[in-house]
């Protein structure tokens, strides 16, 4: 048996060390600190790190535009406009375009516009879903924003939507704030 003296001690070093441990956690920076925004966790749009941007995409019921159980993706784009996406639990072998809907829309307004069909929308990439239902694509969008859609290829042409097929499609979490591109060999 171990003298009560010396398990006190013991106890009073473990202490000791896991404040040590603890400490840089507890002062670290916090977003909020570094003049982030607190709204991105929650919002699906996200810095990442360094300066590189996280938007995630999902299926929504097109009445009331809340999310549903289904197919996803995340888009990470970085500052100098490089991205990729990645979608989970779409249908497997169908193509799908990356589209940046409508960019030229004021999507800060509210109501937002309804700017159907979506004229001077911009592909992003495309691409085909592999047997298990998932898609990888990756590109240069130097100047997307606002809206940003994964749709099947046959519903996209010419600069627009042609069809609408809501359920079969992935819709941004959030809008995607204009990005400061950077050149890839700029240092702060």
């Amino acid at each position: 048996m171990i003298p009560v003296h010396i398990t006190k001690k013991v106890i009073a070093l473990l202490i000791v060390v896991c404040t040590l441990l603890t400490a840089p956690m507890a002062l670290a920076k916090k977003p909020e600190d570094e003049g982030l925004p607190l709204k991105a966790a929650a919002n699906g749009l996200t810095k990442g790190k360094g300066m590189a941007y996280h938007l995630y995409l999902f299926t929504k019921d097109s009445q009331t535009w809340d999310i549903t159980e289904g197919a996803w993706g995340k888009m990470t784009i970085l500052a100098t406009g490089k991205f990729v996406f990645n979608g989970h639990g779409l249908e497997p072998g169908v193509e799908y375009s990356l589209i940046n809907y409508s960019p030229s829309t004021d999507w800060s307004v509210e109501p937002y516009p309804n700017p159907w069909p979506g004229e001077g929308s911009t592909v992003l990439a495309e691409g085909t879903t592999d047997e298990g239902g998932n898609i990888h694509l990756n590109g240069n969008a130097p100047e997307v924003k606002g809206k940003v859609w994964l749709v099947p290829s046959s519903d996209f042409g010419e600069g627009k939507m042609i069809a609408w097929h809501p359920e079969t499609y992935l819709f941004e979490f959030d809008l995607l704030p204009p990005l400061t591109i950077r050149h890839p060999l700029h240092e702060e």
